[in-house]
């Protein structure tokens, strides 16, 4: 019967604990220094341990009582013995990892209390990393040691050969058709296009996992759990490979942990061949799904040594530094308790470069993780605004309130820090009022962006005087044209044929008025109001027929594409044939947030920097020509709405014909500095403007309702 021991009871020398049966223990080296691993068969989890432990751990025969062990220990290793006070908490350690085995007498109290405890722990993981949850599923170790023989081939040398020069002609396909590749990349998520990239990723990942556990088992590991990761509660698969811990080598871990990334880029070498020889189709778009899926997520996630998972593991294989992660954010949380609260704690680092390894790593994968976390509740919110609130509101309570609430339970409420309270208390009053003091009323520059378009002060929007079908365009785009240049002409044979008709009666009555006057003057003048009307109606019939042809009546450019394919199409009365631009006088339009206007009320007149979309890194100087005086739903223009991939909301009630925006915003005009600048119209460009320094706390204060604001309201 397995017992569990209360040492804080019972005195620790008296104890005969026995190791179970079932533990292995192997040894490894780290940094020329022997470690042991032990590993617990039943639930896959291992313990680092040092030599003096290793040498206290392996005499727990249930035979021999801990003073004895501690006696003899002592003659042999001298100053390297455990005292008892670490053999109590080594014991401890064993006791609630389950790795204990007695025949002591049960004590129901520390059961009750290793179990409550161990269920909060694991309750408060769940609600800290409520993003991240894993669910398991299956035991693959039967069906991987089966299916290991067909796949062996593929994890050897041989196939590394293959796999390296599958690699390099991928790479030269994408280096070659990489501004395509990235193009393709705006329209990977959209609606059409979602099923297939499920299907791409999940058939990548399954791979990815697979092979995790094919080289695991193939260096002997046993794999026995594989599952659902979900993240952000989007399922993906997971493979439980870290039986590997007990490898022997080091690279046998880092291939174990390399192998699904290794995978993956093979899949996406085939796939990226596959995309090259394909025309446009669904295997064609299948392809490219699996490149994109294979490289984004290895660099983001996979790849990434900030996060936990392969990158990460593959790292600290090779810094040999186990429980990087764990030790880093421990190393910080002694810093701020040990330096800032006057809380007297060992280190958990010995060496200075250990230690400013913990603390880069820590403060990095911190900030990494959080930045990775807001960006999905950013993505989910543009998406699904419901459950991006509720994100939101769950990353608000586990990164805040949660860590918040542990840090004052543990300053105030904690026996161990009694001593210190009225210190803590003076400290985190200080930096309260000092995060007040710099962020309510310290001002600093503050620098608001808007999203502008070129537009042009003088703009011809050529229409259609009449109805009749584009017979001739005479301009091409681009071209500039003058005042009164044709710019095309349409025809209608049914108005052409009332011309002709017009005509043909005025020269009728007009010839009978012509007969008639020398001979019956009475009926000669009879005739001539008929002359009139026939001359009126001629008139206004050659008005029509002459505005089939349409004209210039500004100086500017052309600036309609595919002018081509007017031929031969019907224009209605009022459609729009073609545009043309005074291009030497461009004007950039912005939309100003409601929440920034007071900023650009006094700004007429001010410089700005304007960066072209195309051009990021050209630098263009401009100024503040107009700010309108009121807010208005109108767009300032089309390009900068979300129909256009914009920020501007558009309204969903509002009428197609006439689209509203969903915020109002207010409208600035800007003009270039450099009066000769040309701008290609309806180009999207971010200005950047210098306002009046605010506190930092009324900057974040708008930029948070703005971002409420756009998400969620």
């Amino acid at each position: 019967m397995a017992d569990v021991l209360d040492h804080a009871v019972l005195d620790v020398r008296q104890l005969r604990p026995r190791l179970r049966r079932d533990i292995r223990i192997t040894e490894q080296i780290f940094r020329n220094e022997s470690w042991f691993i032990v590993q617990d068969p039943i639930t896959c989890q291992f313990h680092r341990v040092g030599p003096s432990e290793y040498r206290f751990i392996r005499e727990l025969d249930g035979q021999q009582a801990v003073g004895d062990i501690l006696q003899r220990l002592a003659g042999e290793l001298g100053e390297e013995t455990l005292s008892p006070d670490l053999a109590a908490q080594l014991l401890n350690y064993l006791q609630q990892s389950n790795l204990l085995e007695t025949h002591e007498r049960l004590d129901p109290a520390s059961l009750y209390e290793t179990y409550r405890q161990a269920r909060r722990k694991r309750g408060l993981q769940i609600a800290s990393n409520f993003l991240f949850i894993n669910l398991p599923l299956v035991d693959p170790d039967r069906f991987l040691t089966r299916t290991l023989p067909y796949v062996r081939p593929f994890l050897g040398r041989a196939f590394f050969v293959v796999w390296l020069v599958s690699l390099m002609t991928a790479l030269g396909i994408v280096v070659t058709y990489l501004d395509e590749l990235i193009s393709r990349a705006n329209s990977v998520l959209a609606p059409s296009n979602l099923l297939l990239l499920y299907v791409s990723y999940a058939i990548v990942k399954l791979f990815h996992e697979l092979w995790h556990g094919y080289v695991c088992r193939r260096y002997g590991g046993p794999v026995h759990e594989m599952g659902i990761l979900f993240l952000v509660f989007t399922p993906f698969f997971y493979c439980e490979a870290s039986s590997a811990w007990a490898f022997d080598s080091k690279w046998k871990k880092i291939y174990v942990s390399a192998g699904g990334m290794y995978i993956e880029l093979f899949l996406a070498s085939i796939a990226a061949f596959v995309w090259f020889g394909t025309n446009p189709g669904i295997v064609h778009t299948l392809a490219y799904n699996v490149v994109f899926v294979a490289s984004v997520s290895t660099v983001l996630f996979n790849g990434n040594p900030l996060l936990r998972y392969d990158g990460y593991y593959i790292l600290f294989d090779l810094l040999e530094v186990p429980n990087l992660w764990t030790n880093s954010h421990a190393y910080l949380r002694y810093l701020a308790t040990r330096y800032v609260l006057g809380h007297k704690q060992e280190s958990p680092a010995e060496m200075v470069g250990q230690r400013v390894l913990y603390v880069v790593y820590g403060i990095a994968s911190f900030f990494y993780r959080i930045a990775v976390c807001v960006g999905i509740i950013l993505f989910v919110s543009g998406q699904l605004k419901g459950l991006g609130l509720l994100l939101a509101l769950g990353a608000l309570f586990a990164w805040v309130v949660v860590p918040v609430g542990k840090g004052v339970k543990y300053m105030f409420f904690t026996a161990s820090t009694r001593s210190q309270r009225w210190r803590s208390g003076w400290v985190i009053g200080g930096a309260v009022a000092a995060a007040v003091v710099v962020l309510g009323f310290v001002d600093v520059p503050m620098r608001l962006y808007m999203t502008a378009a070129v537009d042009y002060r003088e703009v011809q929007v050529a229409r259609a005087d009449a109805p009749g079908h584009v017979a001739e365009v005479r301009v091409r785009t681009g071209q500039r044209v003058a005042v009164g240049d044709v710019l095309a002409r349409l025809t209608n044979e049914q108005q052409m044929a009332e011309y002709r008709k017009a005509k043909a009666e005025l020269a009728y009555v007009t010839s009978q008025y012509a007969a008639l006057e020398p001979t019956d003057t009475a009926a000669a003048q009879a005739i001539k109001p008929r002359i009139e009307a026939r001359k009126n109606h001629l008139d206004d019939l050659a008005k029509k027929t002459a505005s089939l042809t349409i004209k210039a009546t500004i100086d500017g450019v052309v600036v309609t594409g595919r002018l081509d394919e007017l031929i031969g199409q019907y224009k209605s009365t009022g459609d729009e044939i073609m545009t043309i631009a005074d291009t030497d006088h461009p004007l950039l339009k912005a939309a100003i947030d409601q929440e920034d206007i007071y900023e650009y009320r006094d700004a007429v007149g001010e410089p700005v920097e304007v960066r072209l979309r195309s051009r990021p890194a050209e630098v263009l100087a401009a100024r503040i020509d107009k700010v309108s005086p009121r807010s208005t739903r109108d767009a300032p223009h089309p390009a900068l709405t979300m129909s256009a991939g914009e920020d501007l909301l558009l309204d969903p009630q509002a009428d197609s014909d006439t689209p509203k925006l969903l915020h109002p915003c207010f409208v600035a005009e800007i003009v270039p500095t450099d009066a000769d600048l040309r701008l290609p119209g309806g180009a999207v460009t971010r200005v950047r403007f210098e306002a009046r320094p605010r506190p930092l706390a009324v900057q974040w204060y708008r930029k948070a309702v703005r971002l409420v604001r756009t998400l969620w309201l």
